[in-house]
């Protein structure tokens, strides 16, 4: 579930990194979605997106199925790091 602020991470069990880090880890667990994502920055490239907010990529030669969202270091090996983005005030 995703929810709060896009400036933290925060595991099942309560450890709260910062999005920078937490970046830094998804760019070392996913070198190749890093050169990608480097790839379109310098390019300036722009991905078509789906009706449904999805982005077409696998004919691109990425795939989200390869993506690894890295472990949380302090818990054990279980994946249970969640981004907590921004939500509209009620």
């Amino acid at each position: 579930m995703l929810t709060g602020m896009v400036q933290r991470v925060v595991c099942r069990l309560g450890h709260i990194f910062d999005r920078e880090t937490f970046q830094d880890w998804l760019s070392l667990a996913n070198p190749k979605w890093k050169a990608f994502a480097d790839e379109m920055e310098r390019t300036g490239a722009k991905l078509r997106t789906n009706h449904d907010g999805d982005v077409a990529i696998e004919h691109l030669g990425i795939s989200y199925e390869s993506f690894v969202v890295p472990d949380c270091p302090h818990c054990s090996s279980e994946k249970n790091m969640s981004v907590f983005v921004s939500c509209l005030p009620r």
